[in-house]
């Protein structure tokens, strides 16, 4: 490397004369290090920035002996020595480090971690073949030690190679909120040496839990001190730092979430099930902070707070749903009424409810029995009827709304939408208004809220030879006209029943589409009377 030196040593077979001889090494004039009887001669220089890497070169010349005679110039070795010279630094970064053992945070060392290993890609460089790599640790910004010393092997080259710390792999022991970095040292067998950049991976020490206090336990009822089903249990607490994860059970039964309030104030919550078991609630509670150290579990309040758990809240015996239709109680249209009735085994405290979407009257009918009632607006609605009744009972809790019946009731509306919205008619000839004898004519309809009566529907008076379905309540008939037909407009007849029964018929296009019949030529006529005008009108001439 730069700053070595190099010398050639050679021996001649008699006493040559040392101040002709001419020594050059990578083609730089040596000096004279050592010179025995004339005979034995070392020459070397030292190596700067200026020569070529590689194997080293040298010649020997311009030696004579006593008697003027000179030799043969020599440019190689009799021993197989070789020398080469390496004036570059070997490449080195830290691409990663990770914490082992344990409970692994990205970028914290915790209480439960062992070890932290680095990762170095090495360069697929021959030079540094068996070369030391080694890691140092820095604390705080400062060096800190050592954390191993690493052979580089020829498998290693062109490759990640990870190391675990062989020295300091407690971080732990660099001492608790401390930022630790790394670099590294490579040297090659030239012995050039490399210091890496600091790694931009940073670790925090933080080896302590959190502490947790001011627990209490409170419900989402009116009444904090009671829960139902669906009510929220919530047992809020402060820590001595931002609690990130944790572990806590409330009743015996697995929390459903953990919440961060303020400051360092947080709280776990369940929503009770009848999986949870009546009676005063239990909990159970660990905190852990960014680097997951978790605290001890501790299960008491420090304001004496109670949460009581009951299951047997309101329950609905009944609800049904049925119209007054002169048609069944299933169906409804505007002027209907629609009533929802419901029995419970306790009494219950209406707070809203409401029936296809318009506010419904509330009677109390007695023993636990209510009825829900609205007259269908004068509006176009379709489909089921839905309904929606939030309640609670008389302690104030609150249920889920009640939507769905208990039985098999249903109310279906009708009579409020058009039943033909798209009826069209066309001829299968060049002009599709137009048709002669063996045209097809094609009748093209949807129906919306009825049913397709199939057995009514006639072309000219007649059935149409077929009727396919192409979906979407949409229908297309077909009818070949025959000399037998009439002309004129084509006329056709639809009847649909609505779900009361009650059929409607169409004998028009909704789209002002028309056919029409004709069969016959035109009718023979002759040419009148023929005559001039303008100028001066002579009967049967024409002039200037």
């Amino acid at each position: 490397k730069v700053g070595d030196t190099v010398w050639v040593y050679f021996t001649a077979d008699e006493p040559i004369d040392p101040t002709t001889v001419n020594v050059k090494i990578l083609g730089q004039a040596a000096a004279l290090y050592r010179n025995k009887g004339n005979q034995t001669l070392s020459k070397y220089i030292v190596m700067d920035n200026n020569g070529a890497e590689g194997l080293i070169g040298f010649s020997i010349s311009n030696y004579m002996d006593p008697a003027g005679n000179e030799g043969s110039p020599v440019s190689t070795v009799t021993n197989g020595s070789a020398i080469t010279f390496d004036r570059t630094a070997p490449k080195i970064t830290i691409s990663g480090v990770n914490v082992m053992g344990g409970n692994v945070v990205p970028n914290y060392f915790n209480s439960t971690n062992t070890g932290i290993a680095i990762t170095v890609p090495i360069d697929n460089d021959a030079s540094i073949i068996n070369s030391s790599l080694e890691i140092v640790a820095k604390v705080n910004g400062k060096d800190a030690g050592s954390l191993g010393k690493y052979t580089i092997a020829s498998s290693d080259l062109g490759r990640d190679k990870t190391v675990a710390a062989q020295n300091n792999n407690d971080l732990g022991n660099f001492g608790e909120g401390t930022s630790i970095t790394f670099y590294g040292l490579l040297a090659d067998v030239a012995g050039n040496t490399t210091t890496s950049a600091e790694s931009s991976i940073i670790i925090r020490v933080d080896k302590s839990a959190p502490k947790i206090g001011n627990k209490r336990i409170y419900s989402s009822s009116v009444d904090p001190t009671k829960a139902g089903l669906g009510d929220i249990v919530y047992v809020e607490f402060t820590a001595s730092e931002k609690i990130d994860t944790v572990a806590a059970t409330i009743g015996g039964q697995p929390i459903d979430g953990h919440e961060h309030l303020r400051d360092f104030t947080s709280r776990v919550w369940r929503r009770m099930t009848s999986a949870d078991t009546e009676g005063l609630l239990s909990f159970s509670l660990a905190g852990g902070d960014a680097a997951r150290n978790m605290s001890a579990a501790t299960a008491t309040v420090f304001d004496g707070s109670k949460v009581e758990f009951s299951s047997t809240g309101l329950k609905i015996l009944l609800t049904r749903i049925a119209s007054n239709s002169s048609y069944g109680d299933t169906l409804a249209k505007p002027g209907d009424e629609i009533a929802v009735e419901i029995t419970t085994d306790l009494p219950l405290i209406v707070k809203d409810a409401t029936i296809s979407g318009q506010p419904a009257a509330v009677d109390d009918l007695g023993e636990n029995k209510y009825l829900f009632s609205i007259a269908v607006a004068d509006q176009d609605q379709v489909g089921l009827a839905q309904f929606a009744i939030d309640y609670t009972d008389q302690n104030a809790i609150p249920y889920d709304k009640l939507t769905a019946v208990t039985d098999n009731s249903y109310v279906r509306f009708y009579g409020t939408r058009p039943i033909f919205p798209e009826v069209a008619i066309a001829a299968s000839g060049a002009d599709p208004a137009i048709a002669g004898v063996n045209d097809e004519i094609q009748l093209t309809f949807r129906i919306e809220g009825a049913r397709f009566d199939s057995s009514s529907l006639t072309i000219m008076n007649k059935p149409p030879q077929t009727i396919t379905v192409l979906g979407q309540d949409t229908y297309q008939a077909s009818y070949v006209l025959t000399e037998n037909d009439p002309e004129g407009r084509i006329e056709f007849n639809i009847t649909a029943l609505d779900p009361a029964g009650a059929s409607s018929s169409i004998t028009a296009t909704t789209n002002n589409s028309y056919v029409v019949f004709d069969q016959a030529p035109p009718a023979d006529f002759t040419v009148g009377q023929v005559s001039t005008s303008g100028g001066t009108v002579v009967e049967n001439e024409w002039n200037s």
